[in-house]
């Protein structure tokens, strides 16, 4: 989850972007684009929160030579208007490196607004 706050003088609505950095094993260089939420219209100087769903799959990155896909053994998720104007950034905790079962979660709140 995310909170968004409206600085702005007029009700507005943004679409929150969240991003994930993988562990270094996982050989992505930037972090990469799982999920965005349209916000519902918030009143200037107001707190809107957003929620994002990961899957097991999200979290994980494909290793060629065990052939299977493997849930990183860290993560760090990135919030912002855009992968340019990131607002938050958290670690997420996992378990991993591990192969992902069918269905894997985490959880967590960012402490602070974007």
């Amino acid at each position: 989850r995310a909170r968004v706050r409206n600085i702005g003088g007029r009700a507005c609505r943004t679409v929150a972007q969240l991003y994930l950095e993988l562990s270094a094993e996982a050989g992505h260089p930037v972090p990469l684009l799982k999920g965005f939420q349209k916000t519902d219209l918030a009143l200037p100087n107001t707190v809107v929160e957003v929620t994002f769903q990961l899957t097991g799959r999200d979290l994980s990155y494909f290793d060629g030579h065990a052939n299977t896909w493997v849930q990183a053994s860290a993560a760090t998720a990135h919030v912002g208007e855009s992968s340019a104007d990131i607002r938050q950034s958290m670690p997420l905790p996992l378990p991993g490196p591990t192969p992902v079962p069918s269905t894997a979660t985490t959880t967590g709140t960012f402490p602070r607004l974007i």
